[in-house]
């Protein structure tokens, strides 16, 4: 059993959305419903033409702000109209379209508390939508420590901005906003950034539900623009001395390596692939996959001409 057993600390809730006005209210019943009361939640629409707004104010609460900024399309620039205007001594990120466990946040702040040393908590989800999609596995059931090279890695611990409570103050002083010149990925560029210079906790709880659709983000990314997106991530921290050179090394494998199957797999680009398989040959080339892949690029690419 959660004891609620500290100072209650405001959480500032950061939620941008664009014309999510069929799903939004399920977004905000489900911080209504929170068993931790203290926080409040800053809606930032970037420019719905649907009924949004229509529908955040149904919701009669005074810790609910809604904003209505021009359109700008940049998930860095909305997020950073929501940091700019947070006063918690903590902020959670919350999509428009997916929900929270109702103990969430209560969880979150007992494992704050518990090991003050930690910058930010996240936690594992799971993923529903309108068909079946696969969670994460299990990973540990507690983490507290360095998270930076296994989420370079991608392995042990996953990563969704839902999931996602840092101190606000700390972090902000330390990395400034989030880069608005990403198109896909600020949320996890400014995770990483967290993830150098700040002790991390990870609970296998699944506490966050993330919702796939038609229309959702993260039915983005697994382009070949975001895998260039994380290589040049990886390049920058690795250029900070963050990590080693054989780390980087093999941290620039596993994402040519998957941005060569997002080419020949999902976006039947087989030169394109070939490139990239090459790519992390060259970096990686112990990943012998690679090798099978490449052949399995060119020969598609042979029988398309």
């Amino acid at each position: 059993m959660i004891e609620n057993n500290y100072a209650y600390p405001l959480i500032s809730i950061i939620v941008p959305t664009f014309n999510r006005a069929d799903l939004i209210g399920e977004t905000i019943q489900s911080v209504l419903n929170q068993s931790y009361n203290h926080w409040e939640l800053i809606v930032i629409d970037d420019g719905s033409v649907d009924n949004t707004e229509d529908v955040v104010s149904k919701f009669v609460d005074t810790r609910i702000h809604y904003f209505l900024i021009e359109h700008n399309g940049i998930f860095g620039k909305v997020r950073n109209e929501g940091l700019k205007k947070a006063k918690g001594e903590y902020v959670a990120f919350l999509d428009s379209d997916d929900l929270w466990s109702t103990d969430k946040l209560l969880v979150q702040v007992n494992l704050m508390t518990q090991y003050p040393d930690a910058a930010f908590v996240f936690n594992n989800i799971t993923i529903f939508g309108t068909r079946p999609y696969p969670s994460p596995p299990d990973y540990d059931e507690l983490y507290v420590g360095s998270i930076l090279l296994s989420m370079l890695e991608e392995t042990r611990f996953v990563f969704y901005p839902s999931a996602l409570m840092f101190k606000r103050t700390e972090v902000i002083e330390k990395l400034g906003y989030m880069d608005e010149k990403l198109l896909y990925g600020t949320d996890t560029k400014y995770f990483l950034n967290m993830c150098q210079y700040f002790t991390g906790i990870f609970t296998n709880k699944r506490l966050v539900q993330i919702r796939r659709h038609e229309h959702s983000t993260t039915e983005r990314y697994h382009t070949s623009e975001v895998f260039l997106d994380s290589i040049n991530i990886a390049k920058a921290i690795y250029e900070s001395k963050s990590i080693t050179r054989l780390e980087y090394k093999r941290i620039l494998g596993h994402y040519y390596y998957k941005k060569g199957l997002a080419e020949l797999l999902s976006l039947k680009r087989p030169k394109e692939a070939m490139h990239s398989f090459y790519s992390c040959i060259l970096v990686a080339p112990l990943r012998w996959r690679s090798y099978a892949r490449l052949i399995h690029a060119f020969l598609i690419s042979l029988r398309a001409n």
